[in-house]
């Protein structure tokens, strides 16, 4: 499955080497870089740095794009150098991301010497974590008795909340485990939340047509729930 990602990836990039700028950059990052790729689960993550990104650009790009639009699951990040380097306050927790696996497809290395500020990766991380506990709540809410649902709710958050809580680990300074039930069980533990039900569920998410037992789901968005507590009340720098 890895070389079947890898493989669209360069198909891709073989289209982008004919219809870019010849001095474009491309990252490869997330859970293709990890080693980590699911079909019809994960994501396809690539960042493109172009110059100039104007609708010349995109018009020639356009066509590659549709062409990936439903097998990556999302679509390349575009974004004009100067972008990028503002970025690290914007995009904290995509570039905390990057930095811990990519691959340089094309160009020079775009994250080298970039380092988000803790400050703002922390801010980043309670926004981002606090308004997926809110969506799984709602989402709770609306379908406490139905468990199918449940599931796919719970299945559907995970990639994100894994994201956020390896970036909690680059801010607390611990080692970020290369396996998802391995960076919640760690990520419950500096956060001082409930382990269990971020494992069991984290166990589950390539599972089509799983139920989460409504218990479950309450113990899930309650452990992600005392994780955005810590986050907020972290000071950057004392772990």
């Amino acid at each position: 499955m890895q070389q079947k990602a890898r493989q669209m990836v360069e198909d891709f990039l073989r289209q982008a080497d004919a219809r870019l700028p010849a001095d474009y950059q491309a990252v490869l990052y997330g859970s293709v870089a990890r080693g980590a790729w699911q079909e019809e689960v994960s994501d396809i993550n690539l960042l493109l740095i172009v110059s100039p990104l104007g609708p010349a650009e995109l018009r020639a790009i356009g066509p590659a794009l549709r062409e990936v639009a439903n097998g990556w699951r999302t679509p390349p990040l575009l974004m004009t150098p100067g972008e990028w380097a503002r970025a690290t306050d914007v995009f904290a927790v995509e570039l905390t991301d990057m930095l811990c696996a990519r691959e340089v497809l094309r160009g020079d290395d775009p994250l080298l010497g970039l380092q988000p500020p803790p400050t703002q990766l922390r801010a980043a991380l309670e926004r981002e974590l606090l308004t997926r506990v809110i969506r799984l709540r709602q989402g709770y809410a609306i379908s406490a008795e139905d468990p199918a649902s449940l599931g796919r709710m719970a299945q559907g958050s995970l990639a994100q909340i894994q994201t956020l809580a390896r970036a909690t680990l680059v801010l607390v300074g611990r080692p970020v485990p290369s396996e998802g039930v391995q960076v919640l069980r760690a990520f419950a533990e500096v956060t001082g939340a409930r382990s269990a039900p971020l494992v069991q569920v984290g166990a589950h998410w390539r599972d089509g047509g799983w139920e989460c037992p409504p218990e479950l789901f309450e113990a899930f968005v309650e452990s992600l729930a005392v994780s955005v507590e810590y986050i907020d009340q972290h000071v950057p720098g004392v772990r």
